[in-house]
Order: structure tokens, then C-alpha cells, then sequence
């Protein structure tokens, strides 16, 4: 995400909010055109000239401010300039009945022009609005007009602008009065926007709305497969983002030095492969009118590095619907996360294919491989347990290994077992063990422990075990052949 010089240069930059600009707007736009009819009817019931030139600045004042609508593009300022200056003309051409009324309402346009202002533009606008004042009281007071018929009654009427600087400069106290309040509010967000742990950007995203709204206008229904069909057009609708503000956690994340950095219209190259699906939620969201989204996408900062990210995207409401012109986009970097769920995952494979491996040796040995849990317990027979011992496995399994053992060969055993919880060596005993039919057969097992690698306990015993009862046998019958050559030759 980096800057575009080339749509970086808004000229249109205020201390409000664009949202407050479009109500302003909208707001003057319905008055101005329902007020326009009602003064040229009353013009028109009463042949007064001067109300009726009221009525068509009425009603331009509507027109203009609904063309700005329709191009997106408020200009509140202008909207003021056009009623104070050209209706502060007129003031002093209306009938006795209505001029009181309309130099307070002068007045408190006036005032609120001081809303939108910008701080450069402060002083001239003052100075406007006392060129303004002075010009009617120049008017009310001249020669000619008090001998003008149309303005009788009004040569005296300098007390209506007196009472319509009291309405601008308690207005303007007010609104001043708000706007601080509203700051303080918005000092305390700005503190925890810049605080906040996480990547927060601010972004506008009115451009993309109004291309939308374009695009639907033109007959496309379905946005996904508008963009299946014309790729390009992402890249074109990021351009169309621009982020007004950044937090340091934000400028952690992307890498770069500092927050002005970020500030601008993206870039298309922001719509890399790995990007695209988050920007393309994000689209559909404002298409399907809905005021939040969250998704995962893959990002890279301004050193290449890649991230994963969950994004949470959300926007206000206005009574035009989406107020897109102040949406949060929350990044959480879950980078490490992930990369700990894909060692994990590839940790479960490598275990599942040892199990595998582990279970195509077992039962295809001839041996009884077997798996005990620390106190003996069996977990696993192979098949071989029901060749060997006449069980098949799941009778052995969740039965304790020493119900199968020759009291006399107990304490070799525990001793062998003791052995496997203490050290990891690999231990080997030779024992009798009871068969299903009740005779006993001689065993020799070769086991060995695993254990937890972070707490060092043994979780598990395995253990291979085979038939030596032949091999028993012949050593028994060696050893009796030899003690009996033994006495034979004492008896020489």
C-alpha cells in the first residue's frame, strides 16, 4: 500500500468529515427546492418583483447543490457564497413583510459557512461577509430606495441588521461551541485510532462507490462475475481507494517510516494475486450494501516481506445509505499463527504416515508388537497376538499386561518395566505368559518408552515380543543333557 502522488493532491481536504458535507448539501437542496415554489407563488399573488428574484436564487441554490450530488463532488462553501452574497442584494429589496425574516436567515447561512471553511480561507470569507453587511446597510439606507415604492417602510429597517449580525455571531459562538465538543470526542478516538494494537487504517472509500453505482447503472447485476469477466477492473477500483490515516501499528506492518507514507490513493500493484480476494470482499460488501466484512488475505510489506492477515472491514450509515467516506480497515497479522497451524498440520501428517508405517510393519510381523500405556495397560495388539497367544487383539486391549504373567517371572518383569519409566534404554526380559487355552509359553520382549517431549514423562511403552518357548525348551534340555554327562562322568 503506498502512496500515488499523482491523487494525492486533494484540494478538498477538511477538518469535517465528508458525511457531514453530503447532509449539509442534501440538506440545502430540499429546502432550497421546496422554498422556490412557495416564494414564487406568493411573488406571483402579489406582484412583488424582488420576492420573486428570491425564488429563482431559491431555486438555482437547489439545482446547484443537487448537480453536486449527482457528481459526488460537495462544495458547501460555494453553496453559501451563492445565498449570502446574491440574496444580501435582494434583502433590501423586499417588502416589510419578509425582510426581517430573510436577513436572519442570511444571517445564520453566514454562520454556517464558517463550518466548512477552510483555515486558509477564513480570513477572505470574513472579509466577504463584512463587504456583505456593509453593502446592506449602504442599501437600506440609500436615497433612491426610500423613494422606491417596493421598499417602503425599509429606509429605517438598520435595526433588521443589527439583529442579523446578533443572529451571525451567536450562531457562529454555537457552532464553535459544537465543533469543540465534536473535537474533544475526536481527540479521544484519535488517541486510541494511534494506540491501538493492531493495523488500523482509515480509508475512503466514496470512489469505489460511486464507480459501483456506475457500474449498476449500466445494467451489471452480478459484481463477481463483472470481475471474473474483467480482471483489470479490480485494479481500477483499488486506485479508487484512498486511505486518509494511519496508526504505528499499521506502519509496523507494511515496514516503511512513517504514516505519510501510506496516506493517499493505493497503488494497483496493492491487487497483487495473493491480495486480490481481500479487496474484491471488501467490494462486494459496499455491492451487497452490507456495513462490514471480514477475510483472510496475504500481504507483503515494503521490504517483500509476506504476512497473513484477517482483515475487518466496516462502514458507517448515513440516509443515503453506505457513508463510505470514513470506513475502518483492521488488519491482524496472524503470520505466526498460521505458520504454527501449517507446522502443526505438517507435524499430523508426518504422525498419521508413522502410524501407517508403524501399523503395516505390526501386522505384517511375525512378532506381537504391542503398546502399553506407563502402568501396563495394553493400547495396541498386533494381529500376531492371535497366532502367538490365542487372543485376538481387542480382547488384549484395555487389560493389563501383568494378568497375563507367570507369578514366578513377576519380579524379572517389574524390574525391566521399572527400567523403561526410568531411563529411555532399551530394556529386554524373558518371561512366561499364559495363552488363551491356560498353558503357559515362554516370551522374550524388547521394549522401549516415548515420551512427552516438553515434560520428559513417559506417555507410552511399546514393545516387540516373540515365541521362545523351542529356544527355552532346548537350552532347558541342553543344560539337563549336560548336567547328566556331569554325573555321568563323576560315576567313572
Amino acid at each position: 500500500m503506498k502512496r500515488d502522488p499523482y491523487h494525492d493532491d486533494d484540494e478538498r481536504t477538511q477538518n469535517l468529515p465528508a458525511a457531514t458535507e453530503r447532509a449539509f448539501v442534501m440538506l440545502v437542496q430540499w429546502t432550497a427546492l421546496a422554498f422556490a415554489p412557495v416564494l414564487g407563488l406568493v411573488a406571483w399573488l402579489n406582484a412583488d418583483l424582488p420576492l420573486a428574484a428570491a425564488a429563482v436564487v431559491s431555486f438555482t441554490t437547489g439545482i446547484v447543490a443537487w448537480q453536486q450530488r449527482l457528481q459526488g463532488r460537495h462544495r458547501p462553501v460555494r453553496l453559501v457564497l451563492i445565498v449570502v452574497g446574491i440574496m444580501s442584494i435582494l434583502v433590501p429589496l423586499q417588502s416589510e413583510a419578509v425582510v426581517g425574516s430573510m436577513m436572519i436567515a442570511v444571517g445564520a447561512f453566514a454562520a454556517v459557512g464558517t463550518l466548512f471553511i477552510q483555515k486558509r480561507h477564513f480570513r477572505p470569507y470574513v472579509f466577504f461577509l463584512g463587504a456583505v453587511f456593509a453593502a446592506e446597510l449602504v442599501l437600506l439606507n440609500d436615497s433612491i430606495l426610500k423613494a422606491s415604492e417596493t421598499t417602503t417602510g425599509q429606509a429605517h429597517n438598520t435595526f433588521g441588521l443589527a439583529i442579523q449580525l446578533a443572529v451571525f455571531l451567536v450562531s457562529v459562538f454555537a457552532i464553535n461551541a459544537i465543533k469543540q465538543a465534536v473535537g474533544s470526542a475526536g481527540s479521544r478516538y484519535q488517541l486510541l485510532f494511534d494506540m491501538a494494537p493492531i493495523a488500523l487504517f482509515e480509508e475512503d472509500f466514496t470512489e469505489v462507490g460511486e464507480w459501483l453505482a456506475e457500474l449498476r447503472s449500466n445494467g451489471v447485476d452480478d459484481l463477481n462475475a463483472y470481475l471474473d469477466a474483467h480482471p483489470e477492473e479490480l485494479g481500477a477500483a483499488i486506485q479508487r481507494i484512498r486511505i486518509r490515516d494511519a496508526n504505528q501499528a499499521a506502519v509496523d506492518l507494511v515496514e516503511v517510516e512513517d504514516r505519510h507514507e501510506l496516506i493517499g490513493h493505493l497503488r494497483p500493484e496493492a491487487a497483487a494475486a495473493e491480495s486480490a480476494s481481500g479487496f474484491r470482499s471488501q467490494l462486494l460488501a459496499i455491492w451487497e450494501g452490507r456495513t462490514r466484512t471480514t477475510t483472510e488475505f496475504i500481504g507483503f510489506s515494503a521490504s517483500g516481506r509476506r504476512w497473513d492477515g484477517v482483515l475487518h472491514w466496516q462502514t458507517g450509515t448515513n440516509l443515503e445509505g453506505l457513508d463510505l467516506s470514513k470506513t475502518i480497515v483492521a488488519i491482524l497479522d496472524v503470520t505466526a499463527a498460521r505458520e504454527a497451524q501449517r507446522d502443526l498440520a505438517t507435524a499430523l501428517d508426518a504422525l498419521a504416515e508413522s502410524e501407517r508405517e508403524f501399523r503395516v510393519l505390526a501386522e505384517n510381523s511375525t512378532d506381537m508388537i504391542s503398546r502399553h500405556s506407563p502402568d501396563g495397560t495394553y493400547l495396541y495388539a498386533s494381529p500376531a497376538a492371535a497366532t502367538l497367544l490365542g487372543y485376538e487383539p481387542e480382547e488384549l486391549v484395555g487389560t493389563s499386561c501383568y494378568d497375563y504373567f507367570h507369578e514366578d517371572d513377576l519380579a524379572a518383569i517389574a524390574e525391566t518395566h521399572a527400567g523403561n519409566l526410568a531411563v529411555p534404554d532399551v530394556q529386554t526380559v524373558q518371561y512366561r505368559i499364559r495363552r488363551k487355552t491356560g498353558e503357559y509359553m515362554w516370551f522374550e520382549s524388547t521394549s522401549h518408552s516415548l515420551r512427552d517431549p516438553e515434560t520428559t514423562e513417559v506417555v507410552e511403552i511399546q514393545a516387540s515380543s516373540r515365541d521362545i518357548t523351542y529356544r527355552k525348551q532346548a537350552a532347558l534340555d541342553l543344560q539337563r543333557a549336560k548336567e547328566a554327562a556331569e554325573k555321568a562322568t563323576e560315576a567313572k
